[in-house]
């Protein structure tokens, strides 16, 4: 859901167009929490770092520190409270609407499985994009090869080890990736 009503609880400024990447499992979890939502740069065909500069331009958040998409604006809260970084991000939002782990040791786990989904997903960007992160991947493919292959040889093994072994210390690998119900690691894994 990604009314642009009054009722809009949450901005979420990632990039123009249909990248998923790092906002995608931001956009699961605000579905599945049931917010509302607003996915900024999608409505205002801006693109993120647009955005983000716009925003440190306007009073709306002023004195809060911005960095690099995504960023998070929460409306609810008074002013409304900016939050930049993936991880975060999602541990926010599951905190706020139930689906972070019922003790400090499952919330812990969760957010450790996210931060490290996070070094996975910028280990594949290096690999994919390792002249410009901004190009695409088409026009850098022959010099990405070599990164790739070391990618999937070396980094990719290691970290798919962790998330299996993640898995099975939780009930034998038989249900969630920490706890008896979901939560913002079972969503990052997605």
């Amino acid at each position: 859901m990604s009314p642009t009503s009054e009722s809009t609880a949450y901005k979420l400024i990632y990039h123009y167009g249909e990248f998923a990447g790092r906002g995608e499992p931001i956009r699961m979890l605000l579905h599945l929490s049931g917010s509302t939502w607003e996915d900024t740069c999608r409505k205002t065909k801006m693109a993120g770092p647009a955005t983000i500069q716009q925003l440190r331009e306007s009073e709306e958040l002023e004195g809060q520190p911005l960095l690099f998409p995504p960023t998070l604006v929460d409306l609810t809260t008074s002013p409304p409270t900016a939050l930049n970084q993936l991880p975060c991000i999602m541990q926010y939002l599951a905190e706020k609407h139930g689906l972070a782990g019922t003790s400090l040791l499952e919330r812990t786990r969760a957010l450790q499985i996210t931060m490290t989904w996070n070094d996975l997903l910028l280990g594949a960007i290096d690999a994919f994009h390792p002249v410009n992160w901004h190009a695409s991947y088409q026009s850098q493919k022959e010099e990405a090869q070599p990164f790739i292959e070391q990618f999937l040889a070396g980094r990719l093994p290691v970290f798919l080890k962790f998330f299996e072994e993640s898995l099975k210390m939780n009930n034998e690998g038989t249900g969630y990736m920490v706890g008896s119900s979901l939560s913002f690691a079972d969503v990052s894994m997605l």
